[in-house]
């Protein structure tokens, strides 16, 4: 077992409230609050999942990416969670984190689609600035993804 000091179990406790916000955020569709928790050249990629989505969407930086959200999950209301938090701190100042993520979309009424279940891994890089942790890259890995279309029983 890895002994850690409180700073290094603040630092990781930091990160998991950083990761809540993020989550919390996107559903509260607060957008400027939440591009505050980036870096602003933060990179972040969704990849597709088997039986879903299939293309990979990249955003160079945290302004494009959260501009992309409010694009998409403007009209939507979406649920998500992560679960299963692996944090590794790197340094004082550099982590990286692992966590399990299932959301749900609902899309407006008059749109092809009901709704989408997914599930998957988001992959983390954070970095500290100041006392404060944000986040340097994202990755989320879509291993599974369940279209409901409009009008299905």
């Amino acid at each position: 077992m890895t002994e850690r000091s409180l700073t290094q179990l603040n630092d990781i406790e930091d990160i998991a409230q950083l990761k809540a916000r993020y989550c919390r955020l996107i559903d509260q569709k607060r957008w400027r609050e939440l591009e505050d928790d980036f870096l602003s050249n933060a990179s972040v990629e969704i990849a597709g999942a088997p039986g879903g989505a299939d293309d990979i969407q990249s955003f160079s930086d945290a302004h494009s990416f959260i501009e992309g959200l409010r694009h998409l999950m403007g009209p939507l209301t979406s649920v998500h969670q992560v679960h299963a938090p692996e944090i590794e701190l790197l340094n004082r100042t550099r982590a990286r984190g692992t966590w399990a993520v299932s959301d749900r979309l609902v899309f407006p009424e008059e749109g092809p689609m009901r709704s989408l279940q997914g599930w998957g891994i988001y992959h983390e890089r954070y970095e500290k600035i100041g006392q404060a942790w944000c986040f340097a890259e994202i990755r989320l890995e879509r291993l599974l993804v369940e279209p409901t279309p409009n009008g299905a029983a």
